[in-house]
C-alpha cells in the first residue's frame, strides 16, 4: 500500500482536527485509512481532501466512495469550502 498523508493539524487551523488526503488512494485503502481515522475518538473535525477526479481515467471516483461511507456511518459532513478545496475536499463532523 502507498503511504497516504493523515496529517494531524494546528487546532487553530478552521477547526480542523485531523486532513486525511486520500489522492490516488484506491477504495480499500480509502476505507481502511477512513476507519483508522473514525476509530479515534479525539477528532470532531476531520477534512477529507478526495480530489475532483481530473486526472483519472474514468472520473472521480473517492467522493461518491467517501459520501456513501459517512452516510452508512451516520456522520454530519458536507463539501469543504472554495478555499479549503470545494467538492474536492469534505468537512466531516464527529
Amino acid at each position: 500500500m502507498r503511504h497516504r498523508s493523515l496529517i494531524s493539524l494546528d487546532p487553530d487551523y478552521d477547526d480542523v482536527d485531523l486532513e486525511l488526503d486520500l489522492h490516488g488512494c484506491t477504495t480499500l485503502e480509502a476505507k481502511i485509512m477512513l476507519d483508522e481515522a473514525f476509530e479515534s475518538s479525539v477528532h470532531t473535525h476531520i477534512r477529507i481532501i478526495v480530489g475532483k477526479g481530473t486526472k483519472s481515467q474514468f472520473g472521480a471516483v473517492l467522493p461518491s466512495f467517501v459520501q456513501n461511507y459517512l452516510t452508512d456511518k451516520k456522520y454530519r459532513f458536507h463539501f469543504a469550502s472554495p478555499e479549503h478545496g470545494g467538492e474536492g475536499a469534505v468537512e466531516v463532523y464527529v
